[in-house]
């Protein structure tokens, strides 16, 4: 398994040069001091419809300065297939997300401590290989109940810890 661990206080131009090679099966930054990531981590290359095919686990943690994470994609149905784990803790300049509906291989999403994330969870009934939800202590994030129910009718039971407030009735709600 060939894995990127990158920690400590690493600016933009650091991680710009620590392009990892397109076989990895693990990405894990911690304490990321730039406001937006390098091309790469927008997972896109002119040669292949995805930069990192075997991508199973990405990990975003204590990123005080991150802003935004954005995702390239060229045609709506392109996702990442292999990637299974999606974990963003601790991120508290995060206002944005790519779009995860497109994420259909992921089994765990946890998403916590991201106060300046405005989020609206639309398509999250499109997430059918999920098995573990986590989201909590973002306020301004947005999931429809119709969208959670319909995610839970597709799957049985699963396990979920979200914070009560985010979920709302009105699927028009946003952020």
């Amino acid at each position: 398994m060939l894995q990127l661990f990158v920690m400590g206080r690493s600016d933009e131009q650091v991680l710009r040069i620590l392009k990892p090679p397109s076989n990895i099966e693990l990405l894990s930054i911690s304490l990321y001091s730039g406001r937006r990531f390098p091309e790469w981590m927008e997972m896109r290359d002119p040669h292949s419809s995805s930069s990192f095919p075997r991508l199973e686990t990405i990990k975003l943690n204590w990123m005080w300065k991150l802003e935004e994470w954005v995702l390239n994609w060229r045609h709506k149905k392109e996702c990442l297939p292999a990637l299974q784990h999606l974990d963003i803790q601790y991120c508290y300049g995060l206002k944005g997300l790519p779009q995860l509906e497109l994420m259909t291989s992921l089994k765990e999403l946890t998403i916590s401590e991201c106060p300046k994330l405005k989020f609206v969870f639309h398509g999250l009934r499109h997430l059918t290989s999920l098995q573990y939800l986590r989201i909590g202590e973002c306020p301004k994030v947005v999931i429809p109940k119709e969208e959670l129910d319909a995610l839970v009718a597709l799957r049985g039971p699963f396990l979920e810890y979200i914070d009560a407030e985010l979920i709302h009735e009105d699927s028009t709600t946003t952020t």
